[in-house]
């Protein structure tokens, strides 16, 4: 098994990028940003004094998003964008100086050094003074001062022309010629402390005429920071935010259309098939019962809880994606991020998760079995519904056992699809690591790839190297349920009836069962107008007839097409023309090949009763009776020592074949030389019990 190597595909984290133009407006937020432009436009028409705008909204809401769309409406008017971000600085100097170097670099970016030049002085006359120094610790009340206000309680003005307030004027009048919005983005990202600073920053020092300032952040972070002895932190933002905006709140239904577009995307970028109407059933559901929707969508806030997921996702089906259900992974991974607490629990739960029910019948007779696995299945799901609507999806043994309706096992189904429900394909939804498998998709794929390549020497040689791996017998139930895969279904039909050579005979007995149900799958395959020729030649070549009629049998007890009305796999004369082709190869068998029936002696004399075949059956017991030899053959397949019960257990057996007279017959007339076996002894004591009971049930008959 390799592993997947990462230069082989095109995956990479995905970063919590906002959305940054309208056609990829995914939260249907582009017509609050153009409303929100359009009155910024409108407001310098007719103002100039600066205002704040607050846009809130707790993290992932969209707030960036907005903001990007909006500049991008303001990008066709003659307003300048300014962004400014206060989380990147890491002290009050940086915070303060960097504000005015970016306002500075607007003007000079413009060529108005003056305008410029005026504002790098009104900043360095604020630091000099240490002016700011003793503005920001002022303790913040429910009145503003203004700079007026407070420049006449901290300082001496030496001239009016020089004064900060003067310089302040001259500002105001050279920025009626411009129009400037100042975005201020995730406030909530930086401390109490700096938060202060930058609202101190924005209503006192930095209040110049035709700016208007954009600060996004989330209101409950915010106002928990402002919170003191002296402040309510609430009351605080009503003050100081002129314009209070909520960012629209994201319907379910766009973001489940969200998760729907980035998982298809996924699915598709990695060549994952996906299934739609399953993908619906764990997304969101409607339970008639309690009348509420279920589904991992209760999971998801916002478009970031969106982005992890994708994220996380992405690399772990990666590393799996040949070996599991993605629908089941998805649900799986969804829980392992956002309740890893149930994660944990349902990882270290196979047992009670993964076994399979027959029927209700296993509970009915057990009720504390139910009581027992209810109990330990409400210890991982807690109080959530939604969780216990999820596993009962993943894991529909917990489904039955609430409901105690009859529940068939759908294990070959489960197997197919690679659902987390069987036992094969658990681990590796946990593990990530495809080897984990006692047999891997991918091991299973190579040879299916090579039968419908029509590769026969090179497939042989694939099914011996599973065998030499003790994982024959494991392919072969896996590739019963995979069949539908199979596009050459001859071809490989042929190659099972040529594997009793191929592949000796024992490794072919050992897996003769499953063999004979995957031919039954892939007879069914092939067109109806070739299926009895097919069957015929090889029927004709093939001397395994224990292997032959139990798969005619097979056919007969299902001899339909599933999903095929009235169309049969085989007509009655052609399991009958079958027949006769076993029927003619038992009796040239007798004549050629004794000693193969002396080898399996049981196996031949069955079938030759199940062939009705009496006057074979009865020549080859002849045969062995003809010499001493014989007899004891024939009585070692029934008899061995440490054997009980004779009479019980193999008396049916042997008379099913011959009867028990001729048995006798055969040994009195040679007993002085048989005497001493243990067959012999064995057979003459069970024989007079035998022949006793016989006398009474006559004589009670009578």
């Amino acid at each position: 098994m390799t592993s997947p190597n990462p230069q082989d595909n095109n995956f990479t984290f995905k970063t919590e990028n906002p959305i940054n133009s309208i056609d990829k407006d995914l939260l249907n937020i582009s017509n609050f940003s153009k409303y929100l432009a359009a009155n910024i436009e409108n407001y310098f028409e007719y103002n100039h004094e600066s205002i704040t705008i607050g846009l809130m909204g707790e993290w992932g809401s969209g707030k960036t998003s907005i903001l990007n769309l909006t500049e991008n409406y303001l990008d066709k008017s003659n307003i300048k964008i300014m962004k400014f971000n206060p989380w990147i600085y890491s002290s009050y100097n940086q915070l303060i100086e960097q504000f005015f170097n970016e306002l500075i670099k607007q003007f000079y970016s413009k060529r108005d050094y003056d305008l410029g030049d005026n504002i790098k002085e009104y900043w360095f006359k604020i630091n000099k003074s240490n002016l700011a120094k003793s503005i920001l610790p002022t303790i913040i009340s429910t009145k503003f001062k203004t700079l007026g206000k407070i420049l006449k309680e901290n300082t001496k003005f030496d001239s009016e022309e020089k004064s900060l307030e003067k310089l302040k004027d001259k500002i105001n009048t050279k920025l009626l010629d411009y129009k400037i919005v100042c975005i201020i983005d995730d406030l909530d990202r930086v401390t109490s402390e700096e938060i202060q600073e930058m609202f101190r920053l924005v209503k006192i020092m930095a209040d110049f005429y035709n700016i208007i300032y954009i600060i996004s952040f989330d209101k409950k972070i915010v106002a928990k920071s402002l919170d003191s002895k002296y402040v309510n932190g609430k009351k605080y933002l009503e003050k100081i935010i002129n314009i209070s905006l909520d960012v629209p709140v994201i319907t379910e239904n766009e973001l489940e259309i969200i998760l729907k577009t980035n998982l298809i995307e996924l699915s598709e970028k990695h060549e994952i098939e996906l299934d739609g109407d399953r993908l619906d059933d764990i997304l969101d559901e409607f339970d008639y019962e309690t009348k509420k929707h279920y589904g991992i969508l209760k999971f998801f806030k916002n478009m970031r809880d969106i982005k992890r997921f994708i994220n996380v996702l992405e690399f772990n089906i990666e590393l799996i994606k040949n070996e599991v259900n993605f629908i089941d992974f998805i649900a799986i991974t969804s829980i392992q991020l956002f309740r890893p607490e149930i994660y944990e629990k349902i990882k270290y739960n196979e047992t009670l998760l993964v076994k399979y029910v027959i029927s209700k019948n296993e509970y009915d007779s057990n009720t504390e079995l139910i009581k027992t696995e209810q109990h330990a299945f409400e210890n991982i799901v807690k109080d959530d519904k939604n969780i216990k609507y999820l596993l009962q999806k993943l894991f529909p043994k917990m489904s039955f056992i609430y409901n105690t309706k009859y529940y068939s096992d759908y294990s070959d189904t489960y197997d197919s699809n690679l659902s987390i429900c069987h036992p094969n394909h658990f681990n590796a939804y946990f593990k990530l690591n495809p080897n984990i498998k006692k047999i891997t998709e991918e091991e299973i794929t190579i040879i299916i790839n090579l039968i419908n390549s029509k590769k026969e020497f090179e497939t042989i040689e694939q099914l011996k190297s599973l065998n030499e791996n003790n994982k024959l017998e494991l392919f072969f139930e896996s590739i019963k349920n995979r069949t539908d895969n199979i596009r050459e279904p001859e071809f490989f039909l042929k190659l099972i009836f040529s594997m009793h050579n191929t592949l000796t005979a024992d490794i072919f007995n050992k897996n003769r069962y499953l063999l004979k149900k995957i031919c039954l799958l892939l007879i069914i395959k092939i067109n109806s107008n070739h299926r009895f020729n097919i069957l015929k030649i090889e029927y004709k070549l093939m001397n395994h007839l224990n292997f032959l009629f139990e798969l005619l049998i097979h056919i007969e007890k299902h001899n339909f097409i599933p999903n095929m009305q009235n169309e049969i796999i085989l007509t009655e004369i052609q399991i009958n023309q079958l027949k006769s082709i076993i029927k003619n190869k038992y009796h040239q068998m007798i004549l050629k090949e004794f000693e193969y029936i002396e080898t399996n002696l049981l196996e031949v004399l069955e079938l030759g009763k199940d062939l009705e075949l009496e006057n074979d059956v009865n020549e080859i017991i002849n045969i062995l009776f003809s010499t001493d030899k014989g007899v004891i053959t024939f009585l070692s397949y029934f008899m061995y020592p440490g054997m009980n019960n004779f009479i019980e257990s193999e008396i049916r057996n042997i008379s099913y074949y011959t009867n028990m007279e001729k048995i006798k017959m055969k040994i009195d007339e040679n007993y002085d030389e048989l005497k001493d076996l243990f067959e012999i002894k064995k057979f003459l004591k069970e024989y007079d019990i035998w022949k006793k009971n016989q006398q009474k049930f006559q004589s009670t008959l009578q």
